[in-house]
């Protein structure tokens, strides 16, 4: 009898690691320099030379973030900073326990509705937390992204606006 409920055990045991298994199986490793066009970035700052100053040919820690800096007017702080983290090469966490981690440590949080599996807004400006964090189960993604419109510019709804339109624009393409 107690062999059968350890059998039992064992059979659940292979089918949840299957599971597991199964939902990181579909994540992709993705270059975030190549989900997002120079002519994108320009459509924000028409008038600059835009130039990538980073770009991560791997993860560039155990979590799997892999990052890419365009470079708007390095002199007025104007940039877009995409930080895509897969469940393909997190060695530490899934992505979707990041997501939650995260949030739980960033002031005024602002939930942003109907943009991947979940959203949130931590703000503008180069504070920790700041910027578009949007979770993408399915492509076992999570997509981080952070606007610079210049020194000074505290529009925080001209950046999620900015921010949110890009988003869009990359889950289009994982």
């Amino acid at each position: 009898m107690e062999n059968r409920y350890i059998f039992k055990f064992m059979i659940l045991l292979v089918g949840f690691s299957f599971l597991a298994y199964a939902q990181n199986a579909s994540a992709k490793i993705y270059n975030p320099c190549q989900l997002l066009t120079t002519k994108e970035i320009q459509s924000v700052f028409p008038a600059a030379n835009i130039t990538i100053t980073l770009q991560d040919d791997k993860a560039a820690n155990p979590l799997g973030t892999r990052r890419c800096f365009w470079d708007a007017n390095e002199t007025n702080m104007q940039f877009v900073q995409l930080s895509i983290t897969s469940d393909a090469e997190a060695k530490t966490m899934q992505t979707a326990q990041q997501f939650e981690n995260n949030k739980q440590y960033i002031e005024n949080v602002q939930s942003v509705p109907n943009l991947g599996d979940e959203a949130y807004y931590g703000g503008s400006g180069l504070k920790a937390g700041a910027g578009l964090h949007v979770l993408v189960k399915n492509k076992g993604v999570l997509i981080h992204i952070v606007v610079g419109l210049g020194f000074g510019n505290k529009d925080e709804q001209k950046h999620l606006e900015i921010e949110t339109s890009i988003a869009k624009k990359v889950i289009e393409k994982l």
